[in-house]
């Protein structure tokens, strides 16, 4: 969740070492959230192209809503989650 809110709710752009130090997780944990997100469609990886070593993490707009009301739910209490 606090991925999610983060690539969300921060200005771009999002590479997963920063992601990673930030959240003060692994990286191997922010690839393993990021592959579930993925197939939510909540989110997508693309390569950086001023650094090819590093991946971006990019909020897709597809879903855009999703986000928005987990957000409104939460500071609802969180009754609706």
């Amino acid at each position: 969740m606090a991925l999610l809110l983060t690539v969300y709710l921060t200005p771009p752009p999002h590479p997963v070492r920063g992601l990673a130090e930030l959240l003060n997780i692994s990286k191997p944990a922010i690839t393993r959230a990021l592959d579930r997100l993925g197939m939510l469609g909540l989110a997508r990886r693309k390569r950086d192209e001023v650094d090819r070593r590093s991946v971006l993490v990019q909020r897709t707009v597809q879903r855009l809503g999703l986000p928005i009301g987990i957000l409104r739910d939460h500071g609802q209490g969180g009754r609706r989650l």
